[in-house]
């Protein structure tokens, strides 16, 4: 064997030495990434199911699992950035829209969405989340309608994205602008037609909010079935 030849070996050697090393490093950082996001799930998944405030001891554990997670993570990755932006707004659920007691939360949530929206542009629910925290921060701004448009598009007449347009957009009606109103309004009729059962959620929504007459109007007139929504 030429000292060229055992050159090249050694370099083969070396670049396998070395692609072996990146693997274990890559796989050790996504191990460690996706156990601590996972022990943040769960805290979610909890608060959900039992709809209950958590506590100031738990919120702080599931931050800090989410913040290492993200820290641990290889490359950005969008659905950290969502669960991230959860975690923060949990602790601020207790408040009033727009209280500046939670701003920084919130503030804080905006900027794990407005990441999670430039990782997926083409996903719904990064521009869904935008829309949802706006509407906590009471900023009915540019950001706002960019999202709203991003998000319909995104949707696609996907029933689960339209369905939670049709509520969000029923929580921020009153500071919507009239082309707004009306496209919630045809969210609304799309996601009664699309699933029976969204009539019956969407209902007390509307009536907390005095929409349910006006709604049903736009219903029988536009000739859209309503189901249970206007009886």
């Amino acid at each position: 064997m030429t000292y060229s030849h055992r050159l090249t070996a050694k370099s083969k050697a070396a670049l396998i030495m070395f692609a072996a090393v990146l693997m274990v490093y890559l796989a050790t950082r996504l191990f460690m990434s996706s156990l601590y996001s996972h022990q943040a799930i769960l805290f979610l998944e909890d608060w959900h199911s039992k709809q209950v405030l958590p506590s100031e001891q738990a919120w702080s554990v599931a931050k800090q699992a989410m913040l290492k997670a993200e820290a641990w993570a290889p490359v950005q990755d969008a659905f950290l950035q969502e669960k991230l932006g959860k975690v923060y707004e949990w602790h601020s659920y207790s408040e009033a829209f727009g209280s500046e007691l939670v701003h920084k939360d919130r503030m804080t949530a905006l900027n794990s969405y407005r990441k999670q929206a430039q990782l997926t542009p083409l996903w719904p629910n990064a521009w869904l989340n935008i829309m949802a925290i706006k509407i906590q921060l009471n900023e009915y701004d540019v950001e706002f309608s960019k999202a709203m448009i991003k998000a319909e598009e995104a949707t696609k007449g996907h029933p689960k994205g339209v369905y939670r347009l049709a509520e969000i957009g029923i929580q921020a009606w009153p500071n919507l602008s009239s082309p707004q109103k009306s496209k919630i309004l045809k969210m609304i009729g799309l996601s009664v037609t699309q699933k029976k059962s969204n009539a019956v959620t969407l209902k007390p929504l509307l009536d907390q909010r005095g929409l349910l007459p006006m709604v049903c109007y736009y219903l029988k007139v536009s000739n859209i079935k309503s189901y249970k929504l206007c009886y």
